[in-house]
């Protein structure tokens, strides 16, 4: 009866070596696709935070406002609804609340490099409307500085003048669409979700 249960326990001793030997070959070969399962679920769980985002934003602005839309990594802000006077760079008072919308917008992607983007429609002269872009832009950048307290380190100013239009230059209104500013926030996608 000893000799037996001595002989059944030597036996299960080796059962059990071959066991662990096989759970650890499975866990070599499961390692790896838990790993990849892992990588996967934080992809779905990054771009699902990047949409709540981009729709948190999306609906600060009506239509009349500003269109929101997605490049690749980048959230432009077509800012439809902010003007200048006719040769003007200034920042006029009524577009301090739609500015004030920007701000929000901004907060949401608290680490995106901004990049101000102004542009013009093709009446009149290409140098003076790539100067007068530059300045649309330079002004937007100055009230982001003072008024929204945006480190200068994080914007970046661009004139396109009339290079970049999305309306047809031959109508009032094609042309009212291309004098724009368009906010371009800027993130790798890591920035995106924090």
């Amino acid at each position: 009866e000893r000799q037996y249960q001595e002989q059944d326990q030597k036996d299960n001793l080796i059962q059990i070596a071959d066991m662990k030997e096989e759970i650890r070959n499975l866990d070599e070969r499961l390692g790896g696709a838990t790993q990849e399962r892992e990588t996967l679920i934080q992809k779905i769980e990054a771009q699902a935070r990047v949409k709540e985002q981009f729709d948190k934003v999306e609906k600060m602005f009506n239509s009349t406002e500003a269109r929101v839309f997605r490049e690749n990594s980048n959230v432009i802000l077509r800012l439809i609804g902010l003007t200048f006077e006719s040769n003007e760079s200034k920042v006029l008072k009524e577009n301090i609340p739609l500015l004030v919308k920007v701000e929000k917008a901004i907060d949401v992607y608290p680490r995106s490099e901004i990049i101000i983007e102004g542009h013009t429609d093709s009446q009149g002269d290409d140098q003076l409307n790539q100067k007068l872009s530059q300045l649309r832009a330079d002004s937007i950048k100055q009230y982001m500085i003072n008024a929204m307290r945006i480190p200068s380190y994080r914007i970046i100013a661009t004139g396109f003048g009339e290079t970049k239009p999305v309306a047809n230059n031959e109508t009032a209104l094609g042309r009212e669409k291309n004098r724009r500013i368009d906010i371009v926030l800027h993130s790798s996608q890591s920035n995106m979700i924090n």
